[in-house]
């Protein structure tokens, strides 16, 4: 299992594996290393079990990986759980009991703690192997974690919710990468309601989402969409619903100087004729 944390430059990423779940090309000192510490984890689990009475059938968790930090830094972590609670933990080069574990996690910990091959190993894998696949990882996907594409957003009207109700739909497309954050606002105060749709992606690899509110008619004044993405380098891109016109009115605001101009042109272009016709236009 790897993952990475943050979208970007410097960001904290961690890698983490559990048992058995990372599979090295054969002959590979890596794999060597992993064969070694399985069969001297299993060895010494089965010691451990031989001098602890635990109920049957029980469970065992591990968390492993290392978190690499800004400065060429690192943090590892070998976490053991015990039906779901943790009982062990891996520190520096030794094991160490839990502070709430029970009595018999100390003798485990001090057994585990005599294979010195197996100690120095963990080390190893958590102190050197781990933080440099981590970088290796994050050096090859570099361009895509350093990626930033500004959103486009614009305002509709969704299907009428009910009289006197409007459903206001907030578009934001093409925005890389993924996290944002979208909301509808009077002012400074976050709306109640909102319905929010799931992020889809373009196939471009961009994202898209839209959120909608359903508000009485008489209280739109003042609402506006507010959108916050990391390629906005801190500044808030926000649309008001008040300066939002719908096709409606578009449509007549392009097409009525056309038609002026239409009836100034017809007819046999007497000043008679014209003023007859801007008198009609004016009556209508």
């Amino acid at each position: 299992m790897f993952e990475t944390f943050g979208d970007r430059p410097g960001a904290d990423c961690r890698a983490g594996c559990e048992w058995g779940s990372v599979h090295p090309e054969p002959g590979s000192a890596r794999q060597v290393q992993r064969e070694t510490t399985q069969t001297s984890g299993e060895c010494g689990m089965r010691q451990c079990l031989s001098l602890c009475s635990l109920p049957n059938p029980f469970e065992i968790q591990a968390s492993v990986g290392c978190t690499v930090l800004p400065g060429n830094t690192s943090q590892s972590f070998f976490q053991a759980a015990f039906q779901g609670e943790e009982i062990l933990s891996f520190q520096g080069s030794a094991w160490v009991p839990a502070p709430d574990a029970p009595v018999w996690a100390s003798r485990a910990s001090r057994k585990l703690n005599e294979d010195q091959g197996t100690r120095k190993t963990l080390q190893s894998l958590l102190n050197d192997t781990c933080p440099q696949f981590v970088r290796d990882v994050l050096e090859a996907g570099k361009s895509d974690l350093e990626k930033q594409v500004r959103p486009e957003a614009w305002l509709s009207r969704g299907p009428s919710p009910g009289p006197g109700h409007l459903l206001l739909v907030c578009h934001v497309s093409g925005f890389y990468p993924k996290p944002v954050w979208v909301m509808w606002m009077r002012g400074e105060q976050e709306q109640q309601g909102i319905q929010q749709d799931d992020i889809v992606p373009h196939a471009d690899g961009t994202w898209y989402l839209q959120i909608s509110l359903n508000v009485a008619t008489k209280e739109v004044a003042g609402l506006s969409c507010r959108v916050r993405h990391s390629s906005l380098g801190g500044q808030d891109m926000v649309l008001y619903w008040e300066q939002h016109r719908p096709m409606g009115w578009v449509f007549l605001a392009v097409m009525c100087p056309w038609c002026f101009w239409r009836v100034l042109c017809s007819g046999s272009g007497s000043t008679g004729k014209h003023t007859g016709d801007i008198s009609a236009l004016t009556s209508i």
